[in-house]
């Protein structure tokens, strides 16, 4: 009977397991030195496209605590395409309700946020790209930010 426990629970490991797997393309994520995110501090990801036919969705993920003194965050994001062109957007993303509710996921005073930026996107050329994205707040200096990433899925 322990032997069955054994296998049933090896069983249900490697289903979890498989039933976790990620439909990644990209993902990179920056943390920030002791929790502070300059205006100044813009961050690249860059990432290699082959398939122009599938869409994809773009997504910001931002991880904060209790200092982090807003409800939002206000980001400029500039894609830039293989050919040189260049998209820019100034993006807002909720993160707390008006009553200061976080809308993330997390433990205690740490939050994650994931964002979604565009959606059903298609590369229209193969080739590598790059979003830089940088903070638009007024203030120069956001505190309580540790990380911040970019997905492509």
């Amino acid at each position: 009977m322990r032997k069955n426990l054994k296998l049933a629970l090896a069983l249900s490991a490697v289903t979890f397991l498989v039933a976790c797997s990620d439909d990644h393309v990209f993902f990179k994520n920056y943390t920030f030195e002791d929790r502070v995110w300059t205006s100044a501090d813009e961050k690249e990801f860059r990432f290699e496209i082959q398939d122009t036919v599938t869409r994809n969705d773009f997504y910001i993920h931002l991880r904060n605590d209790g200092d982090y003194p807003y409800r939002n965050l206000f980001l400029f994001v500039e894609l830039q395409f293989p050919n040189g062109k260049k998209a820019i957007d100034t993006l807002e993303c909720p993160l707390a309700s008006p009553s200061g509710e976080w809308y993330g996921k997390g433990l205690g005073d740490v939050v994650d946020h994931k964002i979604a930026y565009k959606r059903e996107v298609i590369f229209p050329i193969a080739g590598e790209y790059s979003i830089n994205v940088r903070q638009a707040m007024r203030d120069d200096t956001l505190m309580g930010l540790y990380d911040l990433g970019f997905s492509i899925e």
